[in-house]
């Protein structure tokens, strides 16, 4: 699961550079937001290992992408958008596609993972 959302995020990320600010898709692009785009995306292709690390990332992007809509929804709703789109250019698009993020990452850090036990030679 999280090698999916990495590598959405990978290419959001990368598109986004690569057209500069506007729309990729139907999503918002803005240097920032790309960038933290292309860092969570990485992020995410390098916890593939389903342990701590994936747990840990799960919990990041939950609280993380949850902070982003509580900052999205009020910018997505802004009227005066030239004060918002300084900082991060959220439409309404982005909301749901972090929404989704908080809770695919709210799935990975729940689900628990069977540990196998590990037998030394000899034994």
């Amino acid at each position: 699961m999280l090698c999916v959302v990495g590598a959405c995020y990978v290419a959001l990320g990368v598109a986004g550079m690569a057209s500069g600010p506007g729309r990729v898709l139907v999503f918002s692009s803005g240097l920032l937001l790309d960038l933290v785009r292309a860092g969570v995306g990485l992020l995410c292709l390098t916890a593939l290992h389903p342990r701590a690390s994936a747990t840990a990332i799960g919990w990041f992007l939950t609280v993380g992408f949850t902070a982003l809509v509580a900052y999205g929804v009020p910018a997505a709703i802004a009227t005066d958008r030239v004060d918002v789109d300084h900082v991060l250019p959220i439409s309404w698009a982005d909301n749901v596609l972090h929404l989704a993020t908080a809770l695919v990452g709210f799935a990975v850090a729940i689900t628990r993972y069977r540990v196998r036990d590990v037998v030394s030679p000899g034994q």
